[in-house]
């Protein structure tokens, strides 16, 4: 994405946001806006880490306990479960805009599964 983003012209930015579909289900999302929101300076690490783990050594992002592995590779300085947990309301708030910006920008997959 780094690379990606150096494409881009200067007025322009890329912003990563997870994908909120029945196939990827809701608990990376979860994780996703919980790391953005509550650990912002964490969020590059925690997609890279993500990437890794899916890709490369078969991590599920769709569970707590693969999303547990992903949050220590990024070395967040708490569990992220707990952290989704301890802020479900606001967490569950952010994860509302992901679908909204899904829906008004009308994506409906990702490119892996069309």
């Amino acid at each position: 994405f780094k690379n990606l983003a150096g494409t881009l012209p200067e007025d322009k930015r890329l912003i990563y946001t997870p994908l909120v579909n029945r196939g990827d289900g809701l608990s990376y999302a979860m994780a996703f806006a919980a790391v953005q929101r509550f650990y912002p300076a964490y969020l590059d690490s925690f997609i890279e880490a993500s990437m890794v783990a899916a890709q490369d050594k078969g991590v599920s992002t769709a569970t707590w306990l693969g999303l547990d592995r992903i949050g220590r590779a990024t070395r967040l300085p708490v569990s992220l479960p707990k952290l989704v947990k301890d802020n479900e309301t606001q967490v569950i708030r952010d994860v509302e805009l992901f679908i909204t910006l899904r829906h008004n920008l009308q994506v409906v997959n990702t490119p892996a599964h069309m």
